[in-house]
């Protein structure tokens, strides 16, 4: 599959984020795919005022959440869903409302019944990072997700 493909798959998990709920949208919907390839892919967006804590600086807990539904990203498009049972996010500096980031994730390893991975937020201008972390995953037997898991996977594994 070409990096194309992963980022189609990329725009369409992440649309269809954005209908779940306000926790899964959790600022995807402001992602913009920048590149996607087997192993990577790179999503910029702005900081906006729902991901501020009150000193209007990216909030830690909106952090690790966009590291932990980046990373589940990286398996999802891959016509598995993965279910967080550990994850370590470390934020070392700020982004205000407003500032460009970009969120790296790699997909270190995806097997039968556990995935890893791990993400960078760093802001655009200077390059500084914002947090890191890695997160792990369980792969559930696909017999006991629900239909609507079952057809997204379906229409992203169409993506070639």
């Amino acid at each position: 599959m070409k990096g194309a493909a992963y980022v189609k798959r990329l725009e369409l998990l992440f649309g269809a984020y954005k209908h779940m709920n306000a926790f899964m949208s959790c600022g995807v919907q402001e992602f913009r795919i920048i590149s996607a390839d087997e192993k990577r892919y790179r999503a910029e967006f702005e900081v906006t005022k729902d991901m501020v804590n009150p000193i209007g600086s990216l909030h830690g807990g909106c952090s690790a959440t966009l590291l932990d539904v980046g990373c589940a990203a990286s398996a999802f498009i891959r016509g598995k869903v993965v279910l967080s049972i550990n994850q370590e996010v470390t934020v070392v500096s700020g982004a205000k409302l407003g500032d460009t980031v970009y969120m790296d994730i790699e997909l270190i390893r995806l097997g039968k019944t556990q995935c890893y991975t791990r993400g960078e937020i760093v802001k655009k201008a200077d390059q500084k990072m914002v947090a890191f972390g890695t997160c792990t995953y369980t792969v559930p037997p696909t017999r006991v997700l629900p239909e609507s898991a079952h057809s997204l996977i379906s229409q992203l594994t169409q993506i070639q």
